[in-house]
């Protein structure tokens, strides 16, 4: 922690606050780790044992986990802090990581609508966001073939394509769903569905016409920012597009990354995402 924005300068042991919200946010470490392993970092210097500590501390009685103490809670921290955990316990959420597994399986399970996507929480509106984010933390803790009739949830993700993937039905393509949307079909085991001429195609009607900079925007004829840029790029690569880093969907970074949170010394000596999570038998029939 420490910011120079904030004016308290990074110290290894701790600065002084000049702010009363600056402390520790659980979404800001796990994009802290993802950042260090994007960069070639072993995390060795991390301070791991306060760091799992701090997470542990943030899971509620629900299963779910809040962003710092006191803060929001949903399935987005739910599934940042199985992305921590595994990313310091060598790729993957252990019995003895400080979480609750099944208290956090159950809160996940319990947040899938009628429809078979995920929202925030139980009872909440099935969005692209919350489908992956809960589909990825069940990968994490081991938990997906645990999911009911997936076909369910595998249907509802087809469904958001109409060209790029909408997040809920009835909405605006966006460049950030073909992660979101498109990592969730593939932790299911079903990217093959995905139509990948289609979102390649979306996704570059999205760039920016420029002379001097591009990114890619969310809509057409709209200005880019890093995230849609980002995202789409991570869509783009699970498509298959030529010349993109091949992904790890379960933690969004690079597969090269996530194989150094796994302690591989090429990201060919680990497991696909495909071969560890496949729980789509092929079918979208529903049972009965």
């Amino acid at each position: 922690r420490g910011s120079g924005y904030l004016g308290a300068a990074h110290s290894s042991g701790g600065a002084p606050s000049s702010s009363p919200y600056d402390g520790a946010h659980l979404a800001m470490t796990y994009t802290a780790l993802a950042v260090l392993l994007t960069l070639g970092d072993d995390l060795s210097r991390v301070d791991q044992p306060r760091v799992l500590a701090f997470v542990s501390s943030l899971q509620d009685e629900a299963g779910c986990f809040s962003a710092y103490p006191g803060g929001e809670r949903d399935m987005r921290f739910l599934f940042c802090a199985a992305a921590v955990v595994a990313m310091l316990r060598g790729g993957a959420v252990p019995p003895s990581s400080g979480i609750d597994v099944e208290r956090a399986t159950r809160y996940v399970l319990e947040s899938r609508g009628f429809d078979g996507g995920f929202g925030l929480g139980p009872g909440q509106e099935s969005h692209g966001g919350s489908t992956f984010t809960g589909l990825a933390a069940l990968a994490l803790m081991g938990t997906l073939r645990r999911l009911p009739q997936p076909q369910r949830t595998v249907r509802w993700c087809v469904e958001r394509q109409v060209g790029g993937f909408q997040g809920r039905p009835n909405k605006d393509e966006d460049t950030c769903y073909s992660f979101w949307i498109g990592g969730s079909l593939a932790l299911l085991g079903a990217a093959t569905l995905l139509q990948r001429a289609a979102l390649s195609a979306f996704c570059l009607s999205c760039q920016f016409a420029h002379p001097t900079f591009g990114g890619i925007a969310k809509h057409p004829d709209t200005r880019p920012d890093l995230l849609h840029t980002h995202y789409a790029l991570c869509g783009l690569s699970l498509a298959g597009a030529a010349g993109l880093a091949p992904l790890e969907p379960r933690l969004g970074i690079t597969a090269r990354a996530a194989a150094r949170a796994r302690g591989c010394e090429a990201e060919g000596e680990c497991q696909t995402c495909e071969e560890e999570t496949t729980v789509w038998d092929g079918s979208l029939r529903e049972p009965g």
